[in-house]
């Protein structure tokens, strides 16, 4: 999380003073428009490092091997033949299904046995992922068939685990079991995987918390949008008030230029893409696994919980690494050709190979994002925002905008965002915005 400087009650009575008569400014209008912004999680950098527990051992994420011979699963069906590989060992999203059957959507997986089974009528599946990943060699496009079959992918809800899955053929609109059954090593979730291989019985919870804690520390990525630059939008880059009273205005670049809405195989079959609500929900989830019986309370930060046990509280949460800067298409190539040769990365995929990947492709994209980052809080924008100005701004999650109050900074090249102050006879809340019964002499 970028520095925020607060300008507080006392310093702003200064200010109302010096500044009365304060100006609008948007630049380039492109904070005037009315649309719903999408709420974006920032990139988090724990303010107060003491806070969260760590055992500052540094975890090699390819230290675990699985056995290979677990997962190479094939069965024959009349005249089809199907064999199941999981895009990464013993993670349950992603399998490649090599098979001659033509038809792709006429079969899918069922597990009826999962431990993750989530009830409310959903199934654990592996269907057919009817995308064109970014990163993905496709023979044909139509029916999204890779070399030697295609890749299927978990459905909503329910996950497979692994073990026994039924060959389910598809009769009209009607869903049949047949009897053929295949059967694959165990696949885990990522909170289950984490437990499995990142914590001990003989250990206590804060000692297995701690060691999840830094694994996620040393290994999550930030999520970032896929955009493809030759499609602009025609928008502009700009800020947004955050849900989040603990974070300043966020920075919002991804709608100048069109989503690649298929995304990357890459990015979604990488278990620690976490944002900063999926972090602490993920060790949330393993606070509970681990021990039920601990006290789990929400911190007001909302990427930061605390587990008490036995009169002992510690402090658990975070996010991936990296900002969440859009990836443009271009530096994405065809590493998964499925043609089993030396160069194809589904022979060769990994936590540490995709990791390192993923944080080479977010320095890309940081280098691609400071021309418009500068325009909303670098030299540039503090240029133009004179000695204190409001500025319109978004509200994410909303379909309006409001203002704020920004004034330079004591330093070169920075500026303060107005916070729970008293501005030109205005209040600013916790949220970085002027109240909405000041907004009738603000236009």
């Amino acid at each position: 999380m970028r520095k925020r400087y607060y300008i507080r009650s006392l310093i702003f009575i200064f200010v109302l003073f010096v500044f009365m008569g304060a100006k609008v400014w948007a630049q380039d209008n492109s904070l005037i428009e009315e649309r719903k912004v999408e709420v974006l999680e920032p990139h988090i950098n724990i303010e107060d490092d003491s806070k969260v527990e760590t055992n500052n051992e540094y975890l090699e994420i390819d230290e675990i091997k699985p056995n290979l011979d677990e997962f190479n699963a094939s069965v024959t069906d009349g005249q089809y033949t199907y064999e199941i590989k999981p895009i990464l060992l013993n993670f349950n999203e992603y399998i490649y299904v090599k098979t001659n059957n033509p038809n792709p959507d006429s079969f899918r997986f069922i597990d009826k046995t999962t431990v993750y089974e989530q009830g409310g009528g959903f199934e654990a599946l592996y269907e057919h992922a009817r995308k064109i990943f970014i990163d993905v060699k496709y023979e044909n496009t139509s029916n999204f068939r890779v070399k030697g079959g295609y890749i299927f992918s978990a459905g909503y809800g329910s996950l497979p685990d692994g073990g026994e899955l039924v060959l389910q053929k598809k009769n009209g609109t009607i869903w049949q079991d047949t009897t053929t059954k295949i059967t694959l090593g165990v696949l885990y979730d990522t909170t289950d995987y984490l437990i499995k291989y990142h914590t001990s019985t003989s250990k206590t919870l804060f000692e297995n918390l701690s060691s999840i804690q830094t694994f996620l520390d040393q290994h999550a990525v930030y999520p970032a949008r896929i955009i493809d630059a030759t499609r602009p939008t025609g928008q502009y880059q700009f800020l947004a008030s955050s849900p989040y009273p603990e974070l300043s205005l966020n920075d919002h670049l991804e709608n100048v230029y069109h989503k690649y809405e298929d995304g990357s195989l890459m990015y979604s079959s990488y278990p620690f893409v976490l944002d900063s609500s999926r972090f602490p929900s993920i060790m949330y989830e393993a606070t509970l696994k681990l021990n039920p019986l601990a006290e789990i309370e929400w911190s007001n930060y909302h990427y930061l919980f605390e587990v008490t046990l036995n009169g002992e509280s510690k402090y658990y949460g975070g996010a991936g690494k990296g900002d969440r800067n859009p990836i443009r298409t271009k530096y994405f190539t065809k590493i998964y050709t499925f043609d089993m040769l030396a160069g194809d990365y589904t022979l060769n995929t990994s936590l540490k190979s995709q990791y390192d990947r993923l944080m080479q492709l977010k320095v890309k994209a940081d280098g691609d994002a400071q021309i418009l980052i500068d325009s909303l809080r670098g030299s540039t924008f503090n240029s133009k925002i004179g000695p204190g100005t409001w500025i319109r701004v978004a509200i994410e999650g909303r379909s309006t905008s409001t203002f704020a109050y920004v004034a330079k900074g004591p330093a070169e090249d920075t500026h303060w965002i107005a916070s729970d102050a008293w501005v030109d006879g205005r209040y600013v809340n916790n949220h970085e915005v002027v109240m909405k019964h000041f907004l009738k002499n603000l236009s």
